[in-house]
């Protein structure tokens, strides 16, 4: 994927972690996350992710790694 590439993928997960986190999955609109990822292309996350579901299993990847060190760590504990 060349690097602009990249960078618009990256901005798209950002913007949708944030309008996710503050208005929820299902109220947020795909236009509003373009919009505010800054991208003209109003199919930019389409093309990225396919749909909702691909932006939200994208979002869930990016954390993946945290979320089970911390899990490991809670059982370590146990």
């Amino acid at each position: 994927m060349p690097r602009d590439s990249e960078e618009t993928r990256a901005r798209l997960i950002r913007a949708g972690e944030r309008l996710f986190a503050a208005n929820g999955i299902e109220v947020v609109s795909l236009r509003e996350i373009t919009r505010a990822a800054g991208q003209r292309n109003a199919t930019a996350l389409q093309y990225h992710f396919g749909d909702r579901q691909g932006l939200v299993r994208a979002i869930l990847a990016r954390h993946s790694t945290d979320v089970e060190a911390e899990r490991h760590g809670m059982l370590d504990e146990l």
